[in-house]
């Protein structure tokens, strides 16, 4: 036996105890002609999952794999090699014709190693489809009389995915003796297969030890005792919350003990949010009032999401092609998203390739200048438009640029582009340009969605980041596409590679675009998400987490974490609730203390406040992100109405929303609600997206606020 050593291994996992240095031993015949791809997937194998030294049942190589390949019946097979995944070689299967059945044509490779009875046998590749759908079965049979290992229905989903599948071999078979595959006539169909292989663990393992689609319950960091659990509920005590003491006192400072006091939370600071579709809002073609409600009322007691994003509306071709509406129909829905407090990301300036960029950009592959103009232009109508400049100061500037590169590519070898990829410095300085304060992210899915896509993939789109920052211009956030797939990825998985990023690149990040397969059964999408979620939330870098979409009827692969089609509550639906406005949200209530002071922690976030004394309630909103100290007065509060100045309500009357205007008072002042008899009803009101809300019964009322020793006083009229 030698060793194979391979580094970056950081994580633990409750069956084996990991260092910073892995050592895998295989043996020589196995080590030999060994390529990049399966000595990485032995390293994933180990460090997400603690299970080593198995055999190949096939070739150790992909090309040797795919020489031995074969294929039957009205069906064809190209293969050619593919840049920056963990795969170098990919191969198209074309199947031209259905059949009376589905093994009427077939593709598969035979072993050319023996397996014995009792042997665990894991079946690992990657697939994407081409064709709008796949209808396949996979079999894994005895070449002489047909018996199957395995055989079930399997299809793909457009975005590669990694695929696991085990089995317990029934009986020993020699070489050449079973065959691993798929029978293709079903339908008319294209796909893409890389990675084909098998591996051999002999009997060191029990079958439930080792990742199968058939067992996505068994991902990395699952078990409820796996240590990553205590730490990650530790940071989130450190990094999600802070402590807040509220002290009360009456109109002549004095303390006051046993006054009752309720903190309620009414929105995280954390971001909690969704890909939405514009056209579901009011006044657009497919408007749906049940969809809108939902965003702002998730569990029926008025949560929702504090964060948004726009699924298509605002890429470039759909913008000018109004794919979803025109784009005034679009800024009509993002205005209303602003309106309610939700803080609305855009998606995306820039996505580099020929066929997610407008038809006009391929078509003039070969003018830089034409190439150049059109991206600036693009980049200016949107950041200065009069709503989207204003509403959304968060933008995906370039969307994955570690496989799509044709622009790149474009602009590769022109006077000032060595390797084309400086086009992305002159994207970023440009939106920094015309808008300095916007936070631009980078965003790309081949880290976290389907696995991760190996370590050299990572490490590319490492390089792309860390070269247009070594240039200096301005990114700073890293969006993380998380399309989970059938087998989800490891938990420790995920902390490694946040971790990764985070010692690189000291930049915000966020997950963007949340789903997961529909072949994980929705109990297990439950725990996951209940587990993906704990990891970003108590990650300190993580600002943000994003599915990509939140109901089945408006979502890409009709599987959204949410709803389904019918407006039910899902499993992970209600596990999303359970987490965000239960288990991570404030509502604490007690008494104060003969200090006057009532203390306890609290998620940051805004706050309701309410203290009730001698049967008189006083409520104060408060946006807290650091430990605070929030003192209220109790009691009636003297006012001279003749000292009204220069403040400014409108409307007036109103319906308890209005704004204040004057040039003198400061952006953070606060505000105090009085009845006509000078009493408190309302204290500490902040000012919110430029507005006050306030939930009073009609009539007249007193607002007021000192500034420096002088009172500004005006009267408020609620209908």
């Amino acid at each position: 036996m030698i060793p194979l050593i391979l580094f970056n291994v950081q994580k633990k996992n409750m069956k084996a105890v990991y260092v910073s240095i892995l050592i895998i031993s295989v043996s020589i015949t196995s080590l030999y002609g060994q390529d990049l791809y399966h000595q990485e997937l032995l390293a994933q194998l180990e460090n997400e999952y603690a299970i080593q030294n198995p055999s190949f049942i096939f070739s150790s190589n992909e090309l040797d794999n795919i020489n031995d390949f074969t294929i039957y019946g009205n069906a064809t097979m190209v293969s050619q090699d593919i840049e920056n995944f963990t795969f170098s070689k990919k191969t198209t299967i074309t199947v031209n014709s259905t059949g009376n059945n589905p093994w009427d044509s077939g593709w598969g490779i035979s072993n050319n190693q023996t397996i014995n009875q009792d042997d665990i046998v894991l079946l690992a590749f990657w697939a994407r489809r081409v064709s709008p759908e796949t209808d396949l079965r996979i079999f894994i049979e005895d070449n002489d009389n047909f018996e199957k290992e395995v055989y079930t229905e399997i299809s793909f989903t457009q975005d590669w995915s990694q695929y696991f599948i085990a089995f317990k071999a029934s009986k020993t078979y020699t070489i050449g003796k079973i065959k691993f595959g798929f029978h293709l006539a079903s339908a008319v169909q294209n796909f893409e297969i890389a990675g084909f292989t098998a591996l051999n663990y002999k009997t060191a393992y029990e079958l439930n030890d080792v990742p199968s689609i058939y067992n996505p319950a068994n991902y990395g960091g699952n078990e409820e005792d796996a240590p990553w659990r205590a730490e990650a509920a530790a940071r989130i005590d450190t990094l999600r919350k802070r402590n807040l003491i509220v002290k009360v006192v009456d109109n002549q400072g004095n303390l006051i003990e046993n006054a009752e006091v309720q903190v309620n939370m009414t929105k995280h600071d954390f971001g909690f949010g969704s890909a939405l579709v514009t056209c579901r809002f009011e006044g657009n073609d497919c408007y749906n009032p049940v969809y809108v409600e939902k965003i702002s009322n998730l569990d029926g007691n008025g949560h929702g999401f504090n964060v948004a994003v726009t699924e298509n509306a605002l890429k470039w071709d759909a913008w000018e092609e109004e794919w979803l509406g025109t784009p005034q129909e679009t800024k009509a829905a993002i205005s209303y998203l602003d309106d309610l407090g939700i803080e609305v990301r855009g998606h995306t300036l820039i996505w580099p390739g020929w066929n997610t960029l407008p038809n006009d950009m391929q078509q003039n592959a070969t003018n830089e200048a034409y190439l150049k103009n059109r991206v600036m232009e693009r980049i200016e109508l949107m950041l200065t438009d009069d709503i989207l400049g204003d509403v959304i100061s968060d933008w995906d500037v370039v969307n994955e640029i570690t496989t799509n590169r044709d622009l790149e590519n474009a602009f590769k070898g022109e006077p000032g582009y060595t390797t084309g990829r400086e086009v992305y410095l002159d994207i970023f300085d440009k939106v920094t340009e015309l808008k300095p304060n916007n936070t631009n992210y980078i965003n790309d899915y081949v880290t976290l969605s389907n696995g991760g896509f190996g370590q050299a993939t990572t490490d590319l789109y490492k390089q792309f980041v860390t070269e247009i920052i070594d240039a200096g211009s301005k990114i700073d956030g890293i969006g993380f596409q998380s399309h989970i797939g059938p087998f989800p990825t490891s938990i420790y998985k995920v902390e490694e590679i946040l971790n990764e990023f985070d010692a690189l690149f000291d930049v915000e990040m966020k997950v963007t675009e949340y789903d997961i397969d529909d072949n994980v059964d929705p109990e297990i999408q439950a725990k996951y998400l209940t587990d993906f979620l704990t990891m970003i939330f108590s990650h300190p870098k993580m600002e943000a987490f994003l599915m990509w979409g939140f109901y089945d009827g408006n979502h890409w692969k009709g599987n959204a974490p949410m709803y389904d089609i019918n407006w039910n509550l899902k499993p992970s639906g209600q596990a999303f609730i359970d987490l965000v406005f239960d288990d991570w949200w404030t509502n604490e209530s007690g008494s104060t203390a003969i200090n006057g002071q009532f203390e306890t922690p609290v998620f940051k976030g805004e706050h309701e406040i309410t203290v009730t004394y001698n049967n008189e309630t006083f409520i104060v909103q408060k946006n807290i992100v650091d430990h605070e100290l929030v003192e209220i007065t109790v009691g009636p509060t003297s006012v001279n109405p003749t000292e009204i100045k220069d403040l400014i309500i409108s409307p007036n009357p109103n319906t308890g929303t209005f704004s204040i205007i004057n040039e003198e008072l400061p952006f953070n002042t606060t505000y105090n609600i009085l009845d006509l008899n000078g009493k408190i009803v309302r204290s500490n009101v902040f000012v919110k997206n430029g507005k006050i809300e306030l939930d009073l019964m009609p009539g007249f009322y007193l607002i007021s606020a000192t500034i420096q020793d002088q009172t500004f006083i005006s009267k408020l009229i609620i209908d």
